[in-house]
């Protein structure tokens, strides 16, 4: 059961940094876009200020996420394991 912890847990934390990766490619795309579109250099500064706020706020979410998964592993995947034990049990 344990290793079985553990793969579900490294998927999880694999899960948690592509979706990171994939934020901030987003942000930074649309951060170009957006400064080629922009009328105003104060507009884009907004812009930019705003798409980092979004990204460092959603990037801190995600590490505390990360931090709660490493901390109860052991009970959240051992739990979901029974779940899913007694589901295929139930079928």
């Amino acid at each position: 059961m344990e290793e079985k912890i553990k793969k579900m847990y490294r998927g999880d934390c694999n899960l948690i940094i592509a979706f990171t990766i994939f934020l901030w490619i987003v942000l930074i795309s649309t951060m170009i876009v957006v400064s080629s579109l922009a009328p105003s250099h104060t507009v884009r500064i907004i812009a930019l200020g705003a798409a980092i706020i979004a990204g460092v706020t959603a990037t801190t979410a995600l590490l505390a996420v990360l931090g709660h998964l490493k901390k109860n592993q052991t009970q959240l995947y051992s739990e979901d394991i029974m779940c899913s034990g007694a589901m295929e049990k139930q079928q």
